[in-house]
């Protein structure tokens, strides 16, 4: 049996597609809600990472 390639990770614009999917299935209720909450904080955390690239804050940040 052969073995299955993961995806491609998304770089660059290919985030905005990838994000306008998600909005559609939130928006459809395609999306349990027991997940809800967890796409809610990882969509937090990239908004404050765009946020700190946008300050020009450059270095990663733990969470």
């Amino acid at each position: 049996m052969p073995t299955q390639q993961p995806p491609p990770i998304p770089r660059q614009l290919a985030w905005v597609d990838l994000l306008g999917v998600l909005v559609q299935q939130l928006d459809s209720g395609a999306v349990y809600d027991r997940h809800l909450l967890a796409i809610a904080v990882a969509a937090q955390d990239v908004l404050r990472a765009a946020q700190r690239r946008s300050l020009g804050a450059h270095a990663p940040v733990g969470r």
